[in-house]
Protein backbone atom coordinates (compact mmCIF):
# COMPACT_ATOMS: atom_id res chain seq x y z
CA UNK A 1 0.00 0.00 0.00
CA UNK A 2 3.05 2.39 0.80
CA UNK A 3 4.87 1.24 -1.99
CA UNK A 4 1.44 2.23 -4.04
CA UNK A 5 1.27 5.52 -2.75
CA UNK A 6 4.86 6.49 -3.34
CA UNK A 7 4.38 5.87 -6.90
CA UNK A 8 1.67 7.93 -7.14
CA UNK A 9 3.74 10.73 -5.59
CA UNK A 10 6.05 10.01 -8.63
CA UNK A 11 3.94 10.40 -11.26
CA UNK A 12 2.17 13.52 -10.00
CA UNK A 13 5.43 14.73 -9.86
CA UNK A 14 6.33 13.86 -13.19
CA UNK A 15 3.32 14.96 -14.66
CA UNK A 16 3.46 18.20 -12.99
CA UNK A 17 7.52 18.82 -14.32
CA UNK A 18 6.00 17.59 -17.91
CA UNK A 19 2.99 19.90 -17.47
CA UNK A 20 5.07 23.13 -16.29
CA UNK A 21 7.67 22.77 -18.77
CA UNK A 22 4.95 22.38 -21.54
CA UNK A 23 3.85 25.68 -20.64
CA UNK A 24 7.51 27.31 -20.51
CA UNK A 25 7.53 26.06 -23.63
CA UNK A 26 3.98 27.94 -24.56
CA UNK A 27 5.33 31.20 -22.87
CA UNK A 28 8.81 30.71 -24.51
CA UNK A 29 7.15 30.23 -28.18
CA UNK A 30 4.09 32.01 -28.04
CA UNK A 31 1.83 35.19 -27.15
CA UNK A 32 -0.26 34.50 -23.94
CA UNK A 33 -3.71 34.29 -24.10
CA UNK A 34 -6.52 36.95 -24.28
CA UNK A 35 -3.73 39.86 -25.50
CA UNK A 36 -5.25 42.01 -27.91
CA UNK A 37 -4.34 44.97 -29.78
CA UNK A 38 -7.25 47.48 -30.35
CA UNK A 39 -10.05 44.43 -29.64
CA UNK A 40 -7.84 42.45 -32.15
CA UNK A 41 -7.02 39.24 -30.46
CA UNK A 42 -3.39 37.95 -30.67
CA UNK A 43 -3.24 34.96 -28.06
CA UNK A 44 -1.50 32.09 -29.23
CA UNK A 45 -0.08 33.43 -31.92
CA UNK A 46 3.62 32.34 -32.58
CA UNK A 47 6.28 35.50 -31.40
CA UNK A 48 8.16 34.38 -34.39
CA UNK A 49 5.63 35.15 -36.73
CA UNK A 50 4.67 38.00 -34.49
CA UNK A 51 5.83 40.70 -37.27
CA UNK A 52 3.82 39.61 -39.85
CA UNK A 53 0.38 39.63 -37.86
CA UNK A 54 1.09 42.99 -37.07
CA UNK A 55 2.00 44.56 -40.33
CA UNK A 56 -1.25 42.80 -41.64
CA UNK A 57 -3.45 44.81 -37.87
CA UNK A 58 -1.33 47.61 -38.05
CA UNK A 59 -1.81 48.38 -41.58
CA UNK A 60 -5.48 48.32 -41.14
CA UNK A 61 -5.65 50.94 -38.52
CA UNK A 62 -3.68 52.81 -41.12
CA UNK A 63 -6.62 53.27 -43.34
CA UNK A 64 -9.54 54.37 -41.04
CA UNK A 65 -11.54 57.19 -41.83
CA UNK A 66 -11.61 60.64 -40.70
CA UNK A 67 -14.18 63.14 -41.43
CA UNK A 68 -13.00 66.75 -41.06
CA UNK A 69 -15.01 69.75 -41.62
CA UNK A 70 -14.61 73.68 -41.47
CA UNK A 71 -17.51 76.13 -42.01
CA UNK A 72 -19.15 74.74 -45.28
CA UNK A 73 -16.18 72.89 -45.66
CA UNK A 74 -15.59 68.88 -45.57
CA UNK A 75 -12.95 65.87 -46.63
CA UNK A 76 -12.49 62.46 -45.64
CA UNK A 77 -8.66 61.40 -44.61
CA UNK A 78 -7.46 57.51 -44.05
CA UNK A 79 -4.92 58.47 -41.12
CA UNK A 80 -2.13 57.43 -43.17
CA UNK A 81 -3.72 60.20 -45.43
CA UNK A 82 -3.05 62.46 -42.04
CA UNK A 83 0.39 61.93 -41.52
CA UNK A 84 -0.31 59.32 -38.77
CA UNK A 85 1.01 55.74 -38.53
CA UNK A 86 1.78 53.28 -36.12
CA UNK A 87 5.22 52.54 -34.53
CA UNK A 88 5.39 48.71 -35.37
CA UNK A 89 8.51 48.57 -33.62
CA UNK A 90 7.72 50.20 -30.35
CA UNK A 91 4.14 48.30 -30.33
CA UNK A 92 6.16 44.79 -30.98
CA UNK A 93 8.50 45.65 -28.03
CA UNK A 94 5.38 46.40 -25.87
CA UNK A 95 3.71 43.35 -26.53
CA UNK A 96 7.22 41.08 -25.97
CA UNK A 97 7.97 42.90 -23.07
CA UNK A 98 4.49 41.61 -21.48
CA UNK A 99 4.72 38.53 -22.58
CA UNK A 100 7.78 36.94 -20.77
CA UNK A 101 8.09 33.30 -20.08
CA UNK A 102 6.71 33.62 -17.19
CA UNK A 103 3.81 30.84 -15.83
CA UNK A 104 2.35 33.24 -13.42
CA UNK A 105 2.19 36.13 -16.06
CA UNK A 106 0.66 33.57 -18.29
CA UNK A 107 -2.68 32.18 -15.90
CA UNK A 108 -2.65 36.16 -15.46
CA UNK A 109 -3.39 37.22 -19.14
CA UNK A 110 -5.65 34.10 -19.81
CA UNK A 111 -7.84 34.91 -16.54
CA UNK A 112 -7.98 38.70 -16.98
CA UNK A 113 -6.73 39.79 -20.30
CA UNK A 114 -4.71 42.61 -21.86
CA UNK A 115 -5.26 45.26 -24.28
CA UNK A 116 -2.43 47.10 -26.03
CA UNK A 117 -3.35 50.92 -27.60
CA UNK A 118 -0.77 50.66 -30.75
CA UNK A 119 1.87 53.84 -30.11
CA UNK A 120 1.04 56.45 -33.32
CA UNK A 121 3.79 58.54 -35.07
CA UNK A 122 2.70 61.67 -36.52
CA UNK A 123 4.52 63.31 -39.38
CA UNK A 124 3.29 66.87 -38.77
CA UNK A 125 5.08 68.76 -41.83
CA UNK A 126 2.16 65.85 -43.68
CA UNK A 127 -0.62 66.64 -41.46
CA UNK A 128 -0.36 70.54 -41.38
CA UNK A 129 -0.35 69.76 -45.13
CA UNK A 130 -2.99 67.96 -45.61
CA UNK A 131 -5.38 70.43 -44.39
CA UNK A 132 -4.11 73.48 -46.55
CA UNK A 133 -7.88 73.15 -48.23
CA UNK A 134 -9.16 74.73 -45.33
CA UNK A 135 -7.21 77.82 -45.04
CA UNK A 136 -9.09 80.64 -44.46
CA UNK A 137 -8.22 83.62 -46.10
CA UNK A 138 -10.70 85.67 -44.52
CA UNK A 139 -9.15 85.48 -41.17
CA UNK A 140 -6.60 88.15 -40.14
CA UNK A 141 -3.36 85.75 -39.71
CA UNK A 142 -1.11 87.07 -37.00
CA UNK A 143 2.41 89.24 -38.22
CA UNK A 144 5.72 89.10 -36.54
CA UNK A 145 7.37 91.69 -35.52
CA UNK A 146 10.07 92.71 -37.84
CA UNK A 147 12.67 95.37 -38.26
CA UNK A 148 12.24 98.09 -40.87
CA UNK A 149 14.92 100.20 -41.95
CA UNK A 150 13.86 103.85 -41.56
CA UNK A 151 15.51 106.92 -42.52
CA UNK A 152 19.10 105.75 -41.90
CA UNK A 153 17.69 103.78 -38.51
CA UNK A 154 16.54 100.58 -37.88
CA UNK A 155 13.17 100.39 -35.98
CA UNK A 156 11.07 97.62 -34.96
CA UNK A 157 7.51 96.93 -36.41
CA UNK A 158 5.11 95.68 -33.50
CA UNK A 159 3.66 92.31 -33.92
CA UNK A 160 0.08 92.07 -34.32
CA UNK A 161 -2.12 88.69 -33.12
CA UNK A 162 -4.00 87.32 -35.06
CA UNK A 163 -6.15 83.79 -36.13
CA UNK A 164 -4.74 80.90 -37.25
CA UNK A 165 -6.34 76.93 -37.83
CA UNK A 166 -6.10 75.49 -34.65
CA UNK A 167 -4.18 71.96 -36.30
CA UNK A 168 -2.38 71.84 -32.69
CA UNK A 169 -5.94 71.11 -31.19
CA UNK A 170 -7.16 68.63 -34.01
CA UNK A 171 -4.11 66.63 -34.05
CA UNK A 172 -4.48 66.49 -30.43
CA UNK A 173 -7.89 65.54 -30.55
CA UNK A 174 -7.26 62.68 -32.95
CA UNK A 175 -4.85 61.47 -31.17
CA UNK A 176 -6.72 60.94 -28.14
CA UNK A 177 -8.46 58.26 -29.98
CA UNK A 178 -6.93 57.64 -33.52
CA UNK A 179 -8.08 53.97 -34.09
CA UNK A 180 -11.83 54.66 -33.62
CA UNK A 181 -13.76 53.69 -37.03
CA UNK A 182 -15.37 56.90 -38.89
CA UNK A 183 -14.21 59.36 -36.78
CA UNK A 184 -15.57 62.62 -36.97
CA UNK A 185 -14.06 65.98 -36.24
CA UNK A 186 -14.25 69.86 -36.46
CA UNK A 187 -11.83 71.98 -37.39
CA UNK A 188 -11.79 75.87 -35.82
CA UNK A 189 -10.02 79.20 -35.66
CA UNK A 190 -7.66 80.05 -33.12
CA UNK A 191 -6.35 83.61 -31.56
CA UNK A 192 -2.75 83.78 -31.12
CA UNK A 193 0.27 85.76 -30.29
CA UNK A 194 2.84 86.00 -32.84
CA UNK A 195 6.21 83.69 -32.72
CA UNK A 196 8.67 86.62 -33.13
CA UNK A 197 7.85 90.24 -31.00
CA UNK A 198 8.89 92.94 -30.31
CA UNK A 199 10.20 92.12 -27.02
CA UNK A 200 11.85 89.51 -28.31
CA UNK A 201 13.71 91.87 -31.38
CA UNK A 202 14.55 94.13 -28.55
CA UNK A 203 16.82 92.16 -26.77
CA UNK A 204 18.83 91.18 -30.01
CA UNK A 205 21.34 93.80 -30.16
CA UNK A 206 20.27 95.74 -33.69
CA UNK A 207 20.84 99.15 -32.25
CA UNK A 208 23.18 101.13 -34.92
CA UNK A 209 25.47 100.83 -37.87
CA UNK A 210 28.51 98.89 -37.46
CA UNK A 211 30.13 99.44 -41.07
CA UNK A 212 29.20 100.36 -44.10
CA UNK A 213 30.10 100.69 -47.81
CA UNK A 214 29.22 101.72 -51.37
CA UNK A 215 30.17 101.31 -54.80
CA UNK A 216 29.38 102.99 -58.11
CA UNK A 217 27.96 101.61 -61.33
CA UNK A 218 26.60 102.81 -64.51
CA UNK A 219 23.20 102.92 -64.61
CA UNK A 220 22.75 103.63 -68.64
CA UNK A 221 23.46 99.55 -68.63
CA UNK A 222 19.70 98.48 -67.97
CA UNK A 223 20.53 94.87 -68.07
CA UNK A 224 22.84 95.11 -65.69
CA UNK A 225 21.76 97.84 -63.32
CA UNK A 226 18.59 95.12 -63.13
CA UNK A 227 20.71 92.41 -62.38
CA UNK A 228 22.16 94.79 -59.49
CA UNK A 229 18.78 95.51 -58.45
CA UNK A 230 17.29 92.13 -58.02
CA UNK A 231 20.75 90.99 -55.90
CA UNK A 232 20.46 93.61 -53.86
CA UNK A 233 16.50 92.97 -52.86
CA UNK A 234 17.35 89.63 -52.36
CA UNK A 235 19.75 90.63 -49.75
CA UNK A 236 17.99 93.67 -48.25
CA UNK A 237 16.46 92.68 -44.79
CA UNK A 238 18.19 89.84 -43.59
CA UNK A 239 19.24 89.35 -40.17
CA UNK A 240 21.89 86.89 -39.21
CA UNK A 241 21.62 85.32 -35.68
CA UNK A 242 24.80 84.89 -33.71
CA UNK A 243 27.19 82.30 -35.06
CA UNK A 244 25.18 82.04 -38.23
CA UNK A 245 26.53 81.67 -41.57
CA UNK A 246 25.55 83.93 -44.65
CA UNK A 247 25.40 82.27 -47.71
CA UNK A 248 25.18 84.59 -51.15
CA UNK A 249 24.11 81.90 -53.41
CA UNK A 250 22.00 80.71 -50.96
CA UNK A 251 20.31 84.14 -50.29
CA UNK A 252 20.13 85.78 -53.65
CA UNK A 253 19.13 82.29 -55.29
CA UNK A 254 20.19 81.28 -58.76
CA UNK A 255 20.33 83.80 -61.76
CA UNK A 256 17.51 82.88 -64.10
CA UNK A 257 15.39 84.61 -66.69
CA UNK A 258 12.44 83.36 -65.05
CA UNK A 259 13.51 85.38 -61.73
CA UNK A 260 14.00 88.24 -64.17
CA UNK A 261 18.13 88.31 -64.67
CA UNK A 262 19.06 89.51 -67.65
CA UNK A 263 22.30 89.28 -69.90
CA UNK A 264 25.22 90.95 -69.08
CA UNK A 265 28.87 91.18 -69.09
CA UNK A 266 30.22 88.28 -67.02
CA UNK A 267 34.02 87.23 -66.92
CA UNK A 268 35.07 83.45 -68.03
CA UNK A 269 38.71 82.63 -68.25
CA UNK A 270 39.43 86.31 -68.06
CA UNK A 271 37.37 87.40 -70.73
CA UNK A 272 34.59 89.42 -70.29
CA UNK A 273 31.86 87.32 -72.54
CA UNK A 274 27.79 88.00 -72.38
CA UNK A 275 26.60 86.08 -68.88
CA UNK A 276 22.91 85.26 -67.55
CA UNK A 277 23.04 87.79 -64.20
CA UNK A 278 25.73 89.63 -65.34
CA UNK A 279 26.82 92.34 -62.70
CA UNK A 280 26.05 90.68 -59.46
CA UNK A 281 29.37 90.48 -57.99
CA UNK A 282 29.51 93.80 -57.64
CA UNK A 283 26.91 93.24 -55.07
CA UNK A 284 28.75 90.87 -53.48
CA UNK A 285 32.00 93.06 -53.46
CA UNK A 286 29.99 95.76 -51.56
CA UNK A 287 29.02 93.29 -49.11
CA UNK A 288 32.26 91.97 -48.64
CA UNK A 289 34.11 95.07 -48.02
CA UNK A 290 31.12 96.22 -45.25
CA UNK A 291 31.50 92.62 -43.63
CA UNK A 292 35.54 92.98 -43.56
CA UNK A 293 35.03 96.52 -42.36
CA UNK A 294 32.72 95.59 -39.53
CA UNK A 295 34.93 92.70 -38.48
CA UNK A 296 32.77 89.65 -39.61
CA UNK A 297 34.78 86.06 -40.01
CA UNK A 298 35.12 85.40 -43.99
CA UNK A 299 34.23 81.70 -44.67
CA UNK A 300 34.35 82.08 -48.14
CA UNK A 301 35.55 84.71 -50.84
CA UNK A 302 37.51 84.48 -54.02
CA UNK A 303 38.78 87.28 -56.19
CA UNK A 304 38.04 87.44 -59.80
CA UNK A 305 40.03 86.51 -62.74
CA UNK A 306 40.47 90.18 -63.92
CA UNK A 307 40.73 93.88 -62.11
CA UNK A 308 37.65 95.42 -61.92
CA UNK A 309 36.52 98.96 -62.02
CA UNK A 310 34.90 99.51 -59.12
CA UNK A 311 37.08 97.87 -55.85
CA UNK A 312 40.62 98.08 -55.66
CA UNK A 313 42.52 94.62 -55.96
CA UNK A 314 41.94 92.39 -53.15
CA UNK A 315 38.83 93.55 -52.44
CA UNK A 316 36.45 91.98 -54.77
CA UNK A 317 34.61 88.79 -54.20
CA UNK A 318 33.30 87.00 -57.22
CA UNK A 319 30.20 85.10 -56.84
CA UNK A 320 29.28 82.19 -59.37
CA UNK A 321 26.14 80.19 -58.95
CA UNK A 322 26.91 76.10 -58.16
CA UNK A 323 30.49 77.21 -58.07
CA UNK A 324 31.57 79.93 -56.16
CA UNK A 325 29.98 81.45 -53.32
CA UNK A 326 30.68 84.07 -50.71
CA UNK A 327 30.18 83.62 -47.27
CA UNK A 328 31.16 84.99 -43.64
CA UNK A 329 29.64 84.54 -40.18
CA UNK A 330 28.51 86.66 -37.46
CA UNK A 331 31.03 85.34 -34.94
CA UNK A 332 29.76 87.45 -32.35
CA UNK A 333 26.60 87.19 -29.55
CA UNK A 334 24.65 89.59 -31.02
CA UNK A 335 21.99 89.96 -34.38
CA UNK A 336 23.01 91.41 -37.64
CA UNK A 337 20.50 93.31 -40.02
CA UNK A 338 22.11 93.91 -43.63
CA UNK A 339 20.43 97.01 -45.22
CA UNK A 340 21.10 96.76 -48.63
CA UNK A 341 19.79 99.36 -51.74
CA UNK A 342 20.65 100.69 -54.76
CA UNK A 343 20.92 104.98 -54.56
CA UNK A 344 20.91 106.84 -57.93
CA UNK A 345 24.31 104.77 -59.39
CA UNK A 346 25.05 103.21 -56.20
CA UNK A 347 25.04 99.79 -54.48
CA UNK A 348 24.96 100.84 -50.87
CA UNK A 349 25.00 97.80 -47.91
CA UNK A 350 24.65 98.74 -44.25
CA UNK A 351 25.54 96.51 -41.35
CA UNK A 352 23.54 97.38 -38.07
CA UNK A 353 24.19 95.32 -34.90
CA UNK A 354 25.88 96.47 -31.62
CA UNK A 355 28.98 98.42 -31.93
CA UNK A 356 32.55 97.69 -30.15
CA UNK A 357 33.25 101.04 -28.36
CA UNK A 358 36.47 102.85 -29.65
CA UNK A 359 37.17 100.08 -32.50
CA UNK A 360 38.16 101.28 -35.98
CA UNK A 361 39.50 98.83 -38.81
CA UNK A 362 41.42 99.65 -41.41
CA UNK A 363 41.70 98.13 -45.03
CA UNK A 364 44.80 98.44 -47.23
CA UNK A 365 45.02 97.29 -50.83
CA UNK A 366 48.86 96.42 -51.85
CA UNK A 367 49.91 95.41 -54.97
CA UNK A 368 53.27 93.26 -54.66
CA UNK A 369 54.51 92.60 -57.99
CA UNK A 370 53.45 93.66 -61.59
CA UNK A 371 54.07 91.86 -64.72
CA UNK A 372 53.20 92.46 -68.50
CA UNK A 373 49.53 91.13 -68.24
CA UNK A 374 49.28 89.97 -64.47
CA UNK A 375 49.72 91.52 -60.81
CA UNK A 376 49.61 90.03 -57.32
CA UNK A 377 48.13 91.94 -54.41
CA UNK A 378 46.92 91.56 -50.76
CA UNK A 379 44.69 92.91 -48.90
CA UNK A 380 45.80 94.08 -45.25
CA UNK A 381 43.41 94.51 -42.49
CA UNK A 382 44.73 96.60 -39.07
CA UNK A 383 42.42 96.67 -35.92
CA UNK A 384 42.82 99.27 -33.42
CA UNK A 385 41.33 99.92 -29.92
CA UNK A 386 41.35 103.21 -28.15
CA UNK A 387 44.09 103.88 -31.32
CA UNK A 388 46.12 102.02 -30.21
CA UNK A 389 46.83 99.02 -32.95
CA UNK A 390 45.26 95.61 -31.58
CA UNK A 391 46.31 93.18 -34.62
CA UNK A 392 47.44 93.22 -38.31
CA UNK A 393 47.17 90.48 -40.26
CA UNK A 394 46.63 89.53 -44.25
CA UNK A 395 43.45 89.12 -45.34
CA UNK A 396 44.08 87.67 -48.27
CA UNK A 397 46.69 87.23 -51.87
CA UNK A 398 45.43 87.43 -55.56
CA UNK A 399 46.65 87.16 -58.16
CA UNK A 400 44.79 88.79 -61.46
CA UNK A 401 45.30 89.13 -65.12
CA UNK A 402 45.56 93.16 -65.59
CA UNK A 403 42.87 95.15 -67.34
CA UNK A 404 42.00 98.26 -68.30
CA UNK A 405 40.45 99.48 -65.16
CA UNK A 406 40.92 102.26 -63.56
CA UNK A 407 41.79 100.82 -60.73
CA UNK A 408 44.83 99.67 -61.69
CA UNK A 409 47.18 100.62 -64.66
CA UNK A 410 49.92 98.89 -65.62
CA UNK A 411 51.97 102.17 -66.25
CA UNK A 412 51.91 103.77 -62.54
CA UNK A 413 54.04 102.23 -59.65
CA UNK A 414 52.89 100.30 -57.11
CA UNK A 415 51.01 101.49 -54.88
CA UNK A 416 48.34 100.98 -51.21
CA UNK A 417 45.32 101.64 -50.90
CA UNK A 418 43.80 102.35 -47.31
CA UNK A 419 40.12 102.85 -45.79
CA UNK A 420 39.44 103.09 -42.56
CA UNK A 421 35.81 102.23 -40.43
CA UNK A 422 36.05 103.60 -37.23
CA UNK A 423 32.91 102.78 -35.11
CA UNK A 424 33.03 105.78 -32.81
CA UNK A 425 32.72 107.61 -36.09
CA UNK A 426 29.62 105.91 -37.53
CA UNK A 427 26.27 107.62 -36.66
CA UNK A 428 23.44 105.55 -36.85
CA UNK A 429 20.84 108.09 -38.65
CA UNK A 430 23.29 108.54 -41.57
CA UNK A 431 24.83 106.07 -44.21
CA UNK A 432 28.17 107.89 -44.42
CA UNK A 433 31.97 106.47 -44.20
CA UNK A 434 34.16 107.61 -41.55
CA UNK A 435 36.80 110.47 -42.08
CA UNK A 436 40.07 109.53 -42.43
CA UNK A 437 42.82 109.75 -39.45
CA UNK A 438 45.44 110.64 -42.47
CA UNK A 439 46.00 113.53 -44.43
CA UNK A 440 44.61 111.66 -47.48
CA UNK A 441 42.06 112.45 -50.11
CA UNK A 442 38.86 111.89 -49.16
CA UNK A 443 36.87 110.38 -52.24
CA UNK A 444 34.28 107.78 -53.45
CA UNK A 445 34.83 104.64 -54.47
CA UNK A 446 33.06 105.88 -57.65
CA UNK A 447 36.20 108.16 -58.89
CA UNK A 448 37.54 104.93 -60.21
CA UNK A 449 34.75 105.43 -62.90
CA UNK A 450 34.66 108.28 -65.58
CA UNK A 451 31.28 108.68 -64.97
CA UNK A 452 30.07 111.00 -62.11
CA UNK A 453 27.29 109.92 -60.08
CA UNK A 454 23.81 111.32 -60.33
CA UNK A 455 24.17 112.93 -57.04
CA UNK A 456 27.32 113.55 -54.69
CA UNK A 457 27.77 110.17 -52.62
CA UNK A 458 28.56 109.52 -49.30
CA UNK A 459 32.69 109.85 -49.14
CA UNK A 460 33.60 105.73 -48.42
CA UNK A 461 36.64 105.11 -49.94
CA UNK A 462 39.90 107.20 -48.24
CA UNK A 463 43.30 106.97 -50.41
CA UNK A 464 46.71 107.46 -49.95
CA UNK A 465 48.43 109.16 -53.22
CA UNK A 466 50.56 106.42 -55.20
CA UNK A 467 53.52 105.76 -53.57
CA UNK A 468 56.23 102.89 -54.28
CA UNK A 469 55.58 100.32 -51.85
CA UNK A 470 58.41 99.49 -49.30
CA UNK A 471 60.43 96.33 -49.92
CA UNK A 472 59.67 95.41 -45.91
CA UNK A 473 55.88 95.66 -46.70
CA UNK A 474 56.42 93.52 -49.95
CA UNK A 475 58.43 90.74 -47.81
CA UNK A 476 55.67 90.70 -44.74
CA UNK A 477 54.47 87.49 -43.67
CA UNK A 478 50.52 86.79 -43.39
CA UNK A 479 49.30 86.39 -40.07
CA UNK A 480 46.09 84.52 -41.06
CA UNK A 481 45.93 81.75 -43.98
CA UNK A 482 44.56 82.76 -47.39
CA UNK A 483 40.83 83.14 -47.74
CA UNK A 484 41.76 82.28 -51.59
CA UNK A 485 44.37 81.90 -53.61
CA UNK A 486 43.70 82.85 -57.65
CA UNK A 487 40.73 82.00 -59.20
CA UNK A 488 41.13 78.90 -61.37
CA UNK A 489 41.52 80.44 -65.14
CA UNK A 490 41.07 77.21 -66.69
CA UNK A 491 38.07 76.21 -66.29
CA UNK A 492 36.06 77.22 -69.29
CA UNK A 493 32.49 76.32 -68.41
CA UNK A 494 32.45 78.66 -65.62
CA UNK A 495 31.88 82.13 -65.29
CA UNK A 496 32.40 85.47 -63.14
CA UNK A 497 28.56 87.00 -62.45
Amino acid sequence: MRKNKDNFRIYIIVFLVLFFSALHTLTLLFIPPNMQVNNIKLGMVKKSELDSVLEKTLSNFEQNKVHITYKDQSKTYTLSDLGISVDRLKTKQEILAASKPNIINFFTTLKDGKEFKPSCVTNTEKFYDSLEIFEDNTAKKPINAYYKYQHGKVVIVNEVPGYILAKDNLLQELLDDPFKENLELSLSLEYVQPEITKEILNTQGVNEIVSSYRTSFNPSNKSRSTNLQLAVNAINGTVIAPNEIFSFNNVVGQRTAQRGYQNSIVFENGIMVSGLGGGICQVSTTLYNAVLLGDYKIIERSNHSITIPYADPSRDATVAWGYQDFKFQNQTDRHLFIHSEVQGNQVVFNIFSTKVPNKKVTLESVVISRESNKCRSKLIKKVYYNNNLSHTYTVSTDTYKLSSSPSLKPDKPKKTIKETMSTENIRSNIVSAPKSTNKTEVQSNESKNTQKPAEPPTPMEQKEPPKPVEPKEQKENNTLPKTNDTLNQNEPTQSED
